[in-house]
């Protein structure tokens, strides 16, 4: 619950972050979650993977969050709308059948769909598609509403009780630790000097590893690799005048396969384009998505557009008419977050 999070405590606690609003805030500071399609999801999540105990504890949290005053659906713009995902072959809906039996086990209540039952579920969806896996209980949410909601919400609450501070626009230039203890004991900032007293938490995303070698560089007896490499991804908003209706997120099984370890296509061959789609809250339609380890370029290339669009319209036929040229789509970059939160 929120007073485990600093409420009645009397945490003080202070938010680094190198751009002028939280990443997630706007579409211009290049935020992970820029365009807003935020999941919910545990349909694509492997159960026998290490992360699943944190997306499932991740999705009670948000149910928690949600019965807070400043975090209510309307401030996220909470959607309960299910996940559903694809199969576009016989051998892929024999996928989804076993992933049905797999997150029953789970405890995650799941409905095969054959080729009728989808076209009632989703008309606008290609009629040959073969199959679909509806998980009802999914849901998403907008990150840059989410990310301004949070941010409102520490800064509202803790007023008397906790102390909360955000220092935006404040890069982190380096970090000291003591020598007894290996804590981190200074963040020298752009203009600030923060002593942490309790704990230090860094969630700097791709430059993770950059501030990793401020404590333990590079060259040092012992150095530590995270295994943790930039990669940029391309999202398409489609606006509502364009857009075909959809009722539940969409996504091709094949998406699945980034969150098995050790099998992201992106890593073997350097890009990845697979099929999603939800209907934000205001109607129009995120269409994805790329996976590229491209660095830290953050440029958007039309070619992967088109490519997006291509796939797209084979499972959404109404987006043939889409063109990445149109000055009506726009084309969102992610690229990588970096806060440091103490």
């Amino acid at each position: 619950m929120w007073p485990s999070l600093g409420l009645n405590t009397d945490l003080s606690v202070a938010l680094i972050e190198r751009n002028q609003q939280v990443p997630g805030a706007s579409l211009n500071n290049g935020a992970a979650t820029g365009a807003g399609q935020g999941y919910i999801w545990l349909a694509h999540r492997d159960p026998a993977s290490a992360a699943w105990q944190l997306a499932q504890d991740s999705c009670a949290r948000w149910q928690q969050l949600l019965q807070q005053p400043h975090l209510s659906p309307g401030h996220v713009e909470w959607q309960s709308s299910g996940s559903l995902l694809l199969a576009t072959s016989a051998a892929e809906a024999e996928q989804l059948r076993a992933r049905q039996e797999l997150l029953g086990r789970a405890g995650v209540p799941a409905r095969y769909l054959d080729e009728r039952a989808l076209r009632c579920e989703e008309p606008a969806l290609h009629d040959s598609m073969a199959g679909g896996l509806l998980v009802s209980n999914d849901s998403q949410l907008n990150g840059q509403a989410a990310a301004r909601a949070l941010l409102t919400a520490c800064q509202q609450l803790c007023t008397s009780t906790c102390a909360f501070r955000s220092l935006l626009g404040q890069a982190v230039k380096s970090l000291t630790t003591d020598s007894s203890t290996g804590c981190i004991e200074t963040i020298t900032a752009t203009d600030y000097r923060v002593r942490p007293r309790q704990a230090t938490v860094i969630a700097a995303g791709a430059w993770t590893p950059e501030m990793v070698r401020m404590i333990r560089p590079a060259d040092a007896a012992e150095p530590l690799d995270l295994g943790i490499q930039p990669r940029k991804g391309h999202l398409l908003e489609v606006p509502k005048s364009l857009a075909p209706v959809v009722k539940h997120g969409l996504m091709e099984i094949g998406y699945a396969k980034h969150y098995q370890r050790g099998k992201d296509p992106a890593a073997a061959k350097g890009m990845d384009i697979t099929f999603t789609a939800t209907q934000s809250a205001s109607g129009s339609l995120l269409v994805g998505s790329s996976r590229e380890l491209s660095g830290f370029d953050s440029q958007a290339d039309e070619h992967v557009v088109e490519a997006i669009l291509e796939r797209a319209s084979t499972f959404l036929p109404a987006l043939q008419h889409v063109r990445a040229a149109s000055t009506a789509v726009r084309v969102i970059v992610a690229q990588h977050v970096a806060m440091c939160i103490m």
